[in-house]
């Protein structure tokens, strides 16, 4: 094997790679070992295929691609010891020669290690930078970590500088807040107990009204059906919704009776 070296522009560097015919011929011979189970010839077993047959059938190419790797992977360590590079990178390859008969050739692009040359550094002068911190740069900075890491406690009395004070409109929605929620809650009062009395009064009403009986019977079931969804209704304004329903359902069958 023969290496020789070539330096380029940029910290690059392209080695050239020869080796001998013999040992190409190895290689391809160790190409066909690999590959010969999975070549089939009519009039012979698979496996049992003699290499220049199937060079002569397919072409001596066929072996060329594994033969070429091969031979990379067993000369390109050595070659790299022997270029005495400081190589940084993965080579680029490039197959100059591959021919049975012929020597072997192929190139490794890589990039290699930069030298780098001082300048003159001696007699060079640096201004010193007065680094003297005053008691008020030291003040301030620890004020400014004492207002970052500070927290929110709550005070009474009147309120001085650098406090948060909570403003009048939020305290005035509030109390709104707190009236609606009340006028709400007892609005489902009065619903739960004119819910509660519907069974007595739809009673009465029917003997006094002396309603046909199956106009009986249908608006007794209906206000049972009404009672017992009313309870488990989600929010106030569906049980207003129920409430209105069942007395328009009632007030029609009571005019159709009487029809």
């Amino acid at each position: 094997m023969n290496v020789q070296v070539e330096n380029l522009e940029k910290n690059m560097a392209k080695l050239t790679v020869t080796v001998d015919a013999a040992e190409l011929e190895k290689a391809i011979t160790k190409a066909y070992n690999k590959q010969k189970n999975s070549i089939s010839v009519p009039g012979f077993r698979k496996g049992k295929v003699p290499q220049h047959m199937i060079e002569k059938m397919y072409g001596a190419e066929i072996f060329y691609e594994d033969a070429a790797n091969i031979i990379m992977q067993d000369t390109y360590p050595a070659a790299y010891d022997e270029s005495k590079l400081d190589i940084v990178s993965q080579p680029k390859i490039d197959i100059t020669q591959l021919e049975k008969g012929k020597d072997f050739i192929y190139t490794a692009e890589v990039a290699v290690k930069p030298e780098v040359k001082l300048g003159k550094y001696k007699g060079v002068s640096v201004t010193k930078i007065d680094s003297k911190v005053t008691a008020t740069e030291v003040n301030n900075t620890i004020k400014a970590e004492l207002e970052r890491d500070a927290r929110m406690v709550t005070k009474t009395g009147k309120a001085s500088k650098g406090d948060t004070a909570t403003i009048a409109s939020l305290t005035v929605l509030h109390s709104k807040a707190v009236r609606v929620r009340t006028m709400i809650l007892n609005l489902v009062q009065v619903h739960s107990f004119l819910v509660s009395k519907i069974s007595l009064s739809v009673t009465r009403l029917v003997r006094m009204l002396k309603l046909k009986l199956h106009s009986q019977r249908t608006i007794r079931q209906m206000t049972l059906l009404v009672s017992q969804q009313y309870s488990s209704a989600t929010s106030t304004k569906l049980r207003v919704r129920m409430f209105q329903s069942l007395m328009r359902n009632m007030y029609q069958i009571i005019q159709s009776s009487k029809q």
